[in-house]
């Protein structure tokens, strides 16, 4: 069996590939949907439009919970997603030029902050370490006061939002409480202008491309890393399996394409890769049988030229050999001896002729190899040692000579023979003149002699003629025969893409 070979283009590579792409595919698809679902739900979320205080204390100061408790080493990485998607919210909450949000634990030390300057559709966004500096709003008197209340526990709205009448920013803040209630920070946002309802930022795409990067974490590559080494394994193993199927099938076409056909394809399942190798053993079967139908067939055939051929020369000379050994014997017994010697003559003659058909008959049997020496010369020995004993004149001529198929050699080969053996039977030619010429998609062969020639629509169906027929027929091409009082043209046409 043929080794599966790491070709691109090849049926292996191409199905690894594709699973490989594919994996990768959906696995970013993955990502990028849990990246940008959360993005879009803080954005545009319908409960954005609740007050400030409650979107802070019921959404987002939960989920700080966890990472404060869980304390994960991805835990600082979760706050500052949080805390830039609440950034992105407010931008479309209100109008001013400056947001920011910090998070502090129980003492007012700042855990994390997150700060955009917005300029028209342009903002800059720093995000500082948990030794960063406290953001220069969040240090009034106002601010300090609302943290304090959100630290306290204080549940009072005013408490927690209030607006600084020197500054003119706007604290808010909510308590980040473990699940029984203990306190275990605040989350503070500031910010100047105006709170609205919400509404979609006017620079949403520049802003979902940011806040995309700044949410992708580390885990989503090692996650599409696992998820394209899992597809791409997976993808060697079944195209694996499939190109093995694949090329037990190419293995045996191959053999079958050398007249191997008694081997089979192995291949037991139940698919379609398994039905065809199914189809593919019956129809070898069936050629096979029907090679040997057409080899008995082609048995038969000969035996049948053979039986005509001894029927109509050899028979013949026997018989009239005989009566004339007969009339020599009553001859001599009648003592004319000299009648007897010129019947006797004969019979030398005759039987001499019985011999040279039979040497033909032989020759015919066994010509020369065409694989080897190829049809003109095949030809040319024949016409020349059938001329020899005919004493019939033959000219071969050939033309544009070049490789052909056996079978096409073969079957003008057998109606060169039968040809000259009617010219020697019934023409009384002369001269025989024999064509062989290789032209563009076929090959033509010629025999015509200057016998008497006969009528071709009268003629009996004899075996000669209707054999020539069907072998130039069984390869697609056609024969001719035309004939009259000066001679007898057999014309015949074989396309070298042999069609049976």
């Amino acid at each position: 069996m043929r080794r599966t070979r790491w070709r691109i283009g090849g049926l292996y590579g191409r199905l690894i590939v594709s699973y490989f792409l594919v994996t990768v595919l959906a696995a970013l698809i993955i990502e990028a949907a849990a990246t940008i679902g959360p993005i879009f739900a803080n954005t545009y979320n319908p409960d954005n439009t609740d007050p400030l205080v409650e979107v802070l204390a019921s959404r987002y100061a939960p989920r700080l919970a966890d990472a404060l408790v869980k304390n994960l080493p991805n835990s600082q990485s979760t706050i500052y997603r949080d805390i830039n998607a609440l950034l992105v919210v407010m931008n479309a909450r209100t109008d001013g030029t400056h947001i920011a949000i910090e998070v502090v634990d129980t003492q007012e030390h700042v855990l994390a902050v997150s700060a955009a300057t917005y300029q028209g559709d342009k903002h800059h966004q720093t995000v500082s370490g948990t030794t960063a500096q406290r953001e220069s709003s969040f240090t009034t008197p106002t601010a300090q006061a609302v943290i304090h209340a959100a630290l306290e526990g204080e549940q009072r709205y005013d408490a927690l939002m209030r607006s600084d009448p020197v500054t003119g920013f706007t604290t808010a803040a909510a308590a980040i409480r473990q699940p029984g209630g203990l306190v275990l920070g605040a989350l503070a946002v500031t910010f100047n202008g105006t709170l609205h309802s919400l509404s979609p930022p006017s620079n949403a795409p520049a802003y979902f491309l940011t806040q995309f990067v700044d949410h992708l974490q580390l885990d989503a590559l090692y996650f599409v890393l696992a998820a394209s080494a899992i597809g791409t394994l997976t993808g060697v193993l079944i195209s694996r399996n499939l190109t093995r199927r694949l090329g037990r099938i190419t293995t045996a076409a191959d053999a079958w394409s050398r007249g191997e056909l008694q081997v089979t394809v192995r291949d037991e399942a139940r698919d379609e890769l398994g039905q065809l190798a199914q189809d593919l053993n019956h129809m070898a079967e069936q050629i096979h049988t029907l090679l040997a139908t057409r080899q008995e067939l082609a048995v038969v055939e000969e035996r049948n030229r053979l039986a005509r051929d001894l029927h109509d020369s050899v028979k013949q000379h026997v018989f009239a050999n005989a009566l004339l050994v007969n009339a020599s014997r009553h001859l001599l017994d009648q003592a004319q001896i000299e009648q007897a010697r010129t019947h006797l003559a004969e019979a030398e003659q005759l039987a001499q002729q019985a011999q040279e058909e039979l040497a033909a008959l032989i020759q015919a049997l066994r010509p020369a190899a065409l694989a080897d020496k190829g049809l003109a010369e095949v030809v040319r020995d024949f016409a020349r040692d059938w001329s020899a004993r005919m004493g019939i004149t033959v000219m071969v001529r050939v033309s544009g000579e070049r490789a052909t198929p056996l079978a096409v050699e073969e079957a003008l080969f057998r109606v060169v023979q039968e040809a000259l053996a009617n010219v020697a039977r019934h023409s009384h030619a002369n001269a025989v003149t024999l064509d062989l010429t290789w032209e563009a998609e076929q090959m033509a062969l010629l025999v015509s002699d200057d016998g008497t020639g006969f009528a071709v629509a009268e003629a009996p169906p004899g075996v000669g003629l209707s054999s020539m027929r069907e072998r130039v027929a069984a390869l697609g091409g056609t024969l001719t025969i035309t004939s009259s009082a000066t001679g007898t043209t057999v014309r015949a046409s074989v396309p070298y893409e042999v069609q049976s």
